[in-house]
């Protein structure tokens, strides 16, 4: 059974990304059966999150609309994606930063880094891993030094 959700127009990119799909006919998006309902939890009305209803739809199919318990968090590709909004709105250009590399790893001709800002102390102040594809890693590994 589909689980019929509100998707605001501007949303429908990123409920796709999750696995909802468009029903052409009722106009609505919807979760297919068998897809995890807390990822869509923004989109379904707040007065059903916590309930299970059947509905009958025109084609006499039974629909179970909107069933998903109280949600603390957000999924992870939606945290990202809001990172990656962020990010990009506050570095309309590429920067470059300053970091430690601890470990490089090369395997395919893809080059894994893991990063590090340390303090005077050295205590590790943040870390990272980065990839350099094999395309790039070829034009600026020189460059780099590595």
């Amino acid at each position: 059974m589909n689980t019929y959700i509100e998707v605001p127009y501007k949303e429908k990119d990123d409920a796709k990304a999750l696995g909802a799909r468009w029903d052409g006919v009722l106009k609505k998006w919807y979760i297919p059966e068998g897809t995890e309902l807390a990822l869509f939890h923004r989109w379904l009305p707040s007065e059903l999150q916590a309930t299970q209803a059947q509905t009958q739809v025109a084609s006499g199919e039974q629909v179970a609309a909107y069933s998903v318990a109280t949600i603390q968090g957000i999924p992870l590709s939606q945290l990202l994606s809001n990172v990656q909004r962020v990010v990009a709105s506050a570095f309309q250009q590429s920067v470059w930063t300053l970091v430690e590399v601890m470990q490089v790893q090369i395997k395919n001709g893809h080059v894994y880094l893991e990063l590090s800002e340390r303090n005077t102390l050295g205590d590790a102040l943040a870390t990272a891993r980065a990839i350099i594809w094999v395309n790039n890693a070829n034009r600026i590994l020189p460059a780099l030094r590595i």
